[in-house]
């Protein structure tokens, strides 16, 4: 059987079919007009940070509200990829009041983040 009856036959049966919609749903992500001018707007430092922290679930990063990199994780957080975090658990109940006095926000990469979120990333910075 040739590779492309191969894929067929698989397509067919269901066994490719979870492959094929997460690499078109990545693809998806990374031609979005909305990540791409978030993304567009982070210093190198703040592409770092992101991507670095993408690459481990739960991975906690803080921010401040309405920065760049504020705006680019809500939109993150909106679809799945990060969560918000608690300021308390990662900084302790005495520093929880001054830090969102000053705006600080922080947030975790979720599982599907992790999976998902270092390809689409890369794929945006391509762009």
């Amino acid at each position: 059987m040739s590779w492309n009856a191969s894929i067929r036959q698989r397509v067919k049966t269901g066994l490719v079919s979870v492959c094929l919609c997460c690499l078109f749903g990545v693809t998806a992500w990374a031609s979005d007009d909305v990540l791409g001018k978030l993304w567009s707007e982070l210093s190198s430092g703040d592409r770092t940070v992101i991507s670095t922290a993408a690459k481990k679930a739960h991975a906690v990063i803080t921010t401040v509200k309405g920065s760049a990199n504020d705006k680019l994780w809500s939109e993150l957080a909106k679809r799945g990829f990060l969560e918000p975090a608690s300021l308390a658990e990662q900084y302790g109940e005495n520093a929880v009041a001054a830090m969102e006095a000053a705006g600080f926000k922080a947030y975790s990469v979720t599982w599907k983040g992790a999976k998902e979120l270092p390809n689409i990333l890369e794929g945006i910075d391509k762009k």
